[in-house]
């Protein structure tokens, strides 16, 4: 093929596509080509004299990759070669002043590879921005963290999904469509309409889903833990997840419950989610609290997955005083446009006010 390719004057590549498209199959017992060692140093003198390497293989009947490979071999850097040598910096601007790298290419007649091979040195956006229809904050989850967005990491590791494929959903009842608002407010969507989804046959109740794309939203939580088919995997959350409350009061809000304060009994809470993510939530405690003795990790009855992390009274308090203290509860964070530094879900503020202003009997002197 490399001798037919010289005596056409075509490149080698050329040939093979034309092999490949007669159905021509090639010998596997044809001995490669071999070349006299002089011909390395023709090539070098060539290519420096101003020929390219395509010229210079088909003169003298060698693969463009052959000569390449000689030059790489005695050091001489290879020219910037087709349409795009020498038009990096235009490239560059055109890239930074809104087209995407496939309006370029195809403006120019080049691939899109071939543009973003190009841009190394410009600051990349995500791909598909220029077909997007609602906007997305694509460092939402990136170092480092923020507190809203340990927040929301705890609520996607309870109640959300990650997919494969770039995509993040939220789904929840109807009654906490404000929280899902909430969510795409944080992730800079908050034009991004909600998809209802009615009573069926495997829900109760009617719920509404929002969802964003996002490669790199998806790669920082799985960074962090927050992986497809969470439950299953039982991959721990990154330690500077652990160490903040706003994403255990975000795991709490999704997959946990703080009941009314009862009585001499007071308030309860509780957490559920897979053994490595409530062993860490127990070690949290252990560490945030003084004097807190590490509570149980206990098995569910109905579960051969799920645990939960409990406790009552005057422990319970203590933990929704942590998990809560930066939190305004006067104002809603699941106002449309906006949202929260320190969010939370708004229906169960009362029962978090009920916990904070529990007291025992010996603390009102009643004992």
């Amino acid at each position: 093929m490399t001798a037919i390719a010289s005596r056409l004057d075509v490149s080698y590549k050329t040939v093979q596509h034309a092999r490949r498209k007669l159905g021509v199959e090639v010998s596997r017992n044809r001995a490669r080509p071999t070349y006299p060692a002089e011909l390395g140093d023709q090539v070098v003198r060539r290519y420096i004299s101003g020929e390219s390497t395509g010229q210079i293989a088909r003169a003298i009947g060698a693969s463009d990759s052959w000569v390449q490979g000689k030059l790489h071999a005695a050091g001489v850097a290879l020219r910037p070669s087709g349409k795009l040598a020498a038009r990096t910096e235009e490239l560059s601007e055109r890239y930074r002043n809104g087209e995407s790298s496939g309006q370029i290419a195809a403006a120019i007649g080049v691939t899109d590879t071939a543009v973003l091979s190009r841009l190394k040195t410009v600051a990349r956006r995500e791909p598909g921005w220029a077909a997007r229809a609602f906007a997305v904050r694509h460092d939402a989850f990136s170092d480092p963290l923020s507190s809203a967005a340990a927040y929301w990491a705890g609520f996607l590791m309870a109640d959300g999904c990650v997919y494969d494929t770039g995509r993040v959903t939220l789904a929840l009842q109807e009654r906490d469509r404000g929280h899902v608002e909430a969510w795409l407010n944080f992730l800079g969507s908050s034009n991004k309409p909600l998809q209802s989804q009615p009573v069926s046959a495997s829900r109760t109740h009617p719920a509404v889903r929002g969802q964003v794309s996002s490669r790199r939203i998806v790669d920082d939580l799985v960074r962090h833990g927050v992986v497809p088919r969470k439950t299953l995997a039982g991959v721990p959350a990154s330690d500077v997840l652990v160490a903040s409350p706003d994403f255990w009061r975000g795991m709490i809000d999704g997959d946990g419950t703080v009941g009314l304060a009862r009585g001499k009994y007071g308030p309860v809470l509780s957490l559920c989610g897979s053994p490595v993510i409530m062993a860490q939530f127990a070690g949290f405690l252990s560490v945030a609290l003084d004097d807190f003795r590490r509570p149980s990790v206990l098995e569910r009855k109905d579960s051969g997955v799920i645990r939960v992390v409990q406790m009552s009274g005057v422990r319970a308090r203590r933990v929704v005083d942590l998990l809560w203290g930066a939190v305004d509860l006067d104002s809603s964070s699941e106002s449309r446009g906006g949202f929260s530094a320190h969010p939370c879900l708004q229906r169960k503020v009362p029962r978090v006010r009920s916990a904070l202003g529990w007291r025992t009997r010996s603390e009102l002197g009643l004992a």
